[in-house]
């Protein structure tokens, strides 16, 4: 799995002109942070009276009442009724980064996960579109298929917050009331592949596999494995799952499998209910490494901090410190 926050290409589409002219096929100008809304990193319209908020307005004291008069004003806007947004934008806005697919993946099955979009999505890899999403409750996920190639592909999102469907003015999910009329995905934005699958029998043969375990262990396709009963896992790390379900329905662990001759972290899950087992094996090397670096970071520090003079330690939880260079130590 690849998070894919950070620094993304986008453009501003409030002409609604990016489908016709097929934006996805060429660079955006401008540069934006996601997770993020457009509005918080400064994009759209400065409020005022003429802004179309989403949502009723029965107080007509903002427009009419003289004591509001200096707020009505260009640059000192303020509006009584909900909390304002420095900035104010309504219609589609387009994102597009370049994401690495790597030769492991190659022939897996490719999803990718937007949370928290608001609203409607769209998306193509390079010129290929993927489909639209407009839930507003879940999770807005993309299927890439089995056939995408190893390398450099351009993702392209088209994200618009206008009224896709006629939920009401005063909806939560929508007001300026409420949560406001942001642009923008805030939660995850991730790419994975699709995780090795397996049951097991009551007799602790192979039953089913799915394709992307058949692709872990380069068969044919599923029956081959099943006919030949090709092992994802090697012998010690079967025989800890055997043992482990035999003592609870639940087992757990953190395992290497070698994949296309690489060498890489699975988190193992399974569940027995004594008729046979089911298993997923999940990859974690990312994780894996990012749990590593710690531990290395610090004499990657020492030839730059031994030469100090003031004397340098690092702490964490534990004692004594996680790192300290020379001066310290004779400190």
């Amino acid at each position: 799995m690849f998070e894919l926050s950070g620094v993304w290409q986008f453009a501003i589409d409030p002409k609604d002109a990016g489908l016709d002219q097929q934006w996805w096929r060429q660079g955006l100008p401008m540069q934006i942070r996601l997770p993020g809304s457009l509005q918080e990193q400064g994009y759209g319209e400065d409020p005022g009276l003429d802004t179309a908020w989403v949502g009723t307005i029965i107080d007509r004291s903002l427009f009419e009442d003289p004591r509001y008069a200096p707020y009505r004003e260009p640059g000192s806007f303020k509006v009584p009724f909900w909390l304002q947004p420095e900035k104010y934008y309504a219609g589609p806005a387009w994102v597009q980064r370049t994401i690495h697919i790597p030769p492991e993946w190659q022939g897996r099955r490719l999803t990718l996960t937007l949370e928290r979009p608001h609203w409607e999505t769209a998306a193509w890899l390079d010129d290929l579109p993927l489909g639209r999403c407009d839930s507003l409750a879940t999770a807005h996920v993309y299927d890439l298929g089995t056939q995408v190639a190893p390398g450099e592909h351009r993702l392209t999102i088209r994200i618009d917050n206008r009224m896709v469907v006629d939920v009401g003015p005063n909806a939560h999910s929508m007001s300026d009331h409420t949560q406001s009329n942001w642009n923008g995905i805030v939660g995850c934005i991730e790419l994975a592949a699709a995780s090795p699958v397996w049951l097991r029998t009551a007799n602790n043969r192979l039953g089913f596999v799915n394709k992307a375990y058949a692709n872990a262990v380069e068969a044919r396709d599923a029956n081959d494995v099943a006919a030949q009963q090709i092992e994802l896992l090697d012998s010690d790390e079967r025989v800890a799952l055997t043992q482990g379900l035999a003592t609870t329905s639940t087992f757990a662990a953190r395992v290497p499998i070698v994949i296309s001759g690489d060498r890489r972290i699975f988190d193992l899950r399974a569940v027995s209910n004594g008729k046979g087992s089911a298993a997923i094996a999940l990859d974690a090397s990312e994780a894996a490494d990012a749990r590593a670096a710690p531990p290395r970071m610090p004499e990657a520090h020492r030839p730059t901090l031994d030469p100090l003079a003031p004397a340098v330690a690092i702490f964490d939880a534990h004692t004594p410190p996680a790192f300290s260079h020379d001066p310290y130590r004779h400190f």
